[in-house]
Formats: C-alpha cells, structure tokens, sequence
C-alpha cells in the first residue's frame, strides 16, 4: 500500500532518500489512482517534491501536469506520463530522427523535401503522425505524408477536428488502401525517388513484417536504399537491405521513462532561454507542458546538430549555420504546437496582449 507505514518500512527519509515510482499496470485507473496515494503519502512525511519522480503509464504525455510539483500544489519534482503508442512513436524519432533521412547544404539548409508515408492510421498512426510532423520541419524543406487506410473516413474524423491548424499547415493525404496493398505498392514504386520516411502503423505484427520486407524488396529491385520502420504499442523494428535481421527497440527505453541524459539537455536548453541564476530552480519553476517542450527540442536538435558538423567536419557551427538551425527549430517548434491543439491567435487578440505586456 502507498502508506507512510510503507515508506517508513523502507526507510524514505526527508531530504536524504530519492524516490522514482513507476506505476505500469495494465489497469489505467490503478496506476493513476496509486500514484495520487503515494503522493499524499510522501507529502505527510515531509519528503520533497525534488527527491521524487513518477513514471505513469495510462495517459497521454500532457496529462503527467496533474501530478506535477508546482509552486501552488505538492507533487512529483518530475513526471514523465505515457501511452504505449505515444511512447513508441517518440521512441521511432529518438532511434530514426527524420533529419537523418534528408540531405543538408553546408549552411545547415534543407535541400530536399520530407515526403513521408504511413501506412495504417489507427491509434498508433495517430501518434506517430503527430510525431513525424513535429520533426519533419527544416529550412528549406516542405513536409508531406500520405496515409494509406481502408478505414480512414472513419478514423480521421474526431482525429482532425482536435488538431485543426495541424490539417491546416501541412500536406496530408488519405489513401484508401485495397485488401491486397496493390495501391500502396504502386504508389511506391510511382515515387520511390521522393519518399524518405516510411512507417507501418498496424497492430498485427506479422502483417506490418510482411508488408515492410516487400517494401523494402521493391525499393531495392528500383534502386533505392530507404528503411522501413514499423511501430506498434510495444517496439519499433527497422528493415533495411543490409541487415540479415531487422534493428528491434522496445518501448521501455530507459532514456525516454525517466529524466536521464535528454532532460540534462533539456534543463540546459531551458536555462538559457529564461536566463535565470540557477539551472535546477529554473527547471523546478518551469511549467510541466514547457518541459515538454524542452524536451521535444533536444529529441530534434541533437541529431540536427551532429549533422551539422559531421558535414563540416567542425566542433563549432558557424553563424550561417547556427540561423538555418535556429529558422528550422522555429519551424518545429510552430508544428510542435500544432500537434497539441494550439491554434494561432487572432489579431484582436494579439494586439491586446501587446497593450497588455
């Protein structure tokens, strides 16, 4: 039981101990309702919000803001929140980051588009059409994805009215997709040359093997090289012509459930935007969708960066550089906003908050 018999049993002391709770059970309303407990608990035993960390399972990534730590409320110093699907679409952009199947000039500019396909739109095509456009944006560069479901009418209705500057910013088509896949097929090999980001979102394992293998069979009879990736509730698999067996990563990655290397990252890159004193209270003071901000910008920028000075062979980005990666973080950040819900201010609005600010 989350009690403080509990805790006092293994030894939780104030200002001394440091606790991660992980609550993964199967049974949503458990985990949410256990964590709430042990948060009383710790509370009543004088153990503070920094010494704590809570990894739930069950919600989506913006609902962990109810049991977040905060200057009004007690809670977990820090909370990572998922759903199996969201995590495993995060997981497909930490693993194959969008930047690395597009080519860059030297100055960090985009010189071709990202053309994505996805093929499945269920829960997980959600997630991780939500994941690929919050990623896919660069200087220089337009996004597209096509979406090849046989029930997309049906699936794409409440979807897009949650997102609709997200419908109204980006090039996204449906595809109605045949019982044999003919059509997804042709349309592979109609533009093989232009789609570098292909995703299998099925729940059937096997069938997302089978029509991954014969992705990348056709591509490789045309001339092509691009991976495969399929993503499902519990991994992502890569399929590509080189390897004898497919690249397989689980969704309980360590670095994605709690605050490891990326949220060091992710404290940093906050500190410098707010220009505080103190890197840790910066981040205890921060807002918990502001941290997740931060994050989805490390997830981005990394990669983004090494590829900038690989290709230059550099330890420092020059200022041309630095511009392009910051228009392209920009664009990001915009499309990041997008897949939350955020809609674009009007003018009344905007003028208001300037007279006000």
């Amino acid at each position: 039981r989350a009690s403080q018999s509990f805790l006092h049993e293994i030894n939780i002391k104030p200002q001394k101990t440091k606790v991660r709770l992980y609550a993964l059970s199967s049974e949503y309303d458990k985990n949410l309702h256990y964590a709430r407990i042990m948060s009383e608990s710790l509370h009543n035993a004088g153990i503070l919000p920094e010494q704590t960390e809570l990894v739930l399972l069950g919600t989506d990534e913006a609902k962990g803001i109810i049991f977040q730590s905060n200057e009004t409320q007690y809670g977990y110093g820090n909370v990572t929140s998922f759903d199996e699907r969201e995590i495993s679409a995060r997981l497909l952009i930490n693993k194959y980051p969008l930047c690395n199947a597009i080519n860059f000039d030297e100055n960090g500019r985009a010189t071709e588009n990202m053309n994505v396909l996805i093929v499945g739109f269920g829960r997980i095509g959600h997630e991780v059409l939500r994941k690929v456009i919050a990623n896919g944006q660069f200087e220089g560069s337009n996004f597209r994805a096509t979406i090849y479901d046989p029930n997309f009418k049906h699936r794409t209705g409440f979807f897009s009215s949650q997102y609709p500057m997200m419908f109204a910013n980006y090039d996204i088509s449906f595809e109605p997709q045949d019982g044999r896949g003919s059509k997804i097929f042709k349309f592979l090999q109609e533009n093989a040359s232009s789609i570098n980001y292909i995703v299998i979102c099925l729940d059937n394992r096997d069938t997302a093997r089978d029509i991954a293998i014969h992705m990348v069979d056709r591509l490789q009879t045309l001339g092509y090289s691009q991976k495969v990736y399929t993503c499902d509730s519990k991994s992502v698999r890569c399929y590509s012509q080189y390897a004898q067996e497919c690249e397989t990563h689980y969704i309980y990655d360590s670095e994605l459930l709690y605050s490891g290397e990326l949220d060091k990252y992710a404290k940093e890159l906050n500190h410098n935007y707010t220009g505080g004193q103190d890197i840790n209270e910066d981040w205890k003071k921060c807002a918990y969708f502001e941290r997740m901000s931060s994050r989805a910008s490390v997830d981005y920028l990394i990669p983004l960066i090494r590829i900038m000075k690989n290709k230059m062979n550099v330890n420092k980005l020059t200022p041309e550089q630095r511009e392009n990666l910051a228009r392209s973080e920009h664009l990001r950040w915009s499309a990041f906003l997008y897949t939350f819900g955020f809609d674009v201010m009007d003018k009344e609005e905007f003028i208001r908050r300037v007279k006000e600010y």
